[in-house]
């Protein structure tokens, strides 16, 4: 029994990781699909299944943004064939994504929040936020302190590790 539990450890990752295996399957399909359309059905049901289910049931907004940034850069690489002899098809497809997806309550739910981290963010001074931090505020503080250390260090040589403290 305790190499099983071993065994598991890792299962949590998967939870966390959720949105990102949606995504990265359903871009799997999606080039498959541009590359084989003789596949049309076999992939486009998979493909549906993997979208509905991250937009429903995915509580994961790292998912939503890959699958917003992966389809912009899906899009640049293919743009010949999307554009070219795909073009209604693929208009269509994302005009029914967006319709769908603002269509989702667990979507609108974890979008309102981000909103409402980013607000209670800009309002709070810095010593509040580390008191009440949030999963938003965190990211948020983590790019404005690396801005800062970037603006006040060498470009050539950094801040060095003895400096550091006194510096943040």
């Amino acid at each position: 029994a305790s190499a099983r539990s071993e065994a598991m450890d890792w299962m949590p990752a998967i939870s966390h990781l959720y949105g990102q295996i949606l995504v990265g399957c359903f871009f799997v399909f999606a080039q498959m699909l541009l590359n084989k359309p003789q596949l049309s059905w076999r992939l486009l049901i998979p493909m549906l299944i993997l979208l509905t289910s991250l937009i429903f049931a995915s509580h994961r907004r790292t998912g939503y943004v890959l699958l917003a940034g992966g389809l912009l850069v899906w899009t640049v690489l293919n743009k010949d064939k999307l554009f070219g002899k795909y073009r209604r098809w693929f208009l269509g497809a994302v005009a029914m994504a967006v319709v769908v997806a603002l269509s989702s309550p667990v979507l609108q739910e974890r979008m309102l929040l981000v909103v409402s981290e980013i607000q209670q963010f800009q309002a709070q001074t810095p010593q509040e936020r580390t008191a009440m931090p949030t999963s938003v505020g965190i990211r948020l503080q983590y790019y404005l302190t690396v801005w800062d250390l970037i603006s006040q260090s060498n470009p050539w040589v950094g801040v060095g590790s003895i400096s550091f403290p006194e510096l943040f």
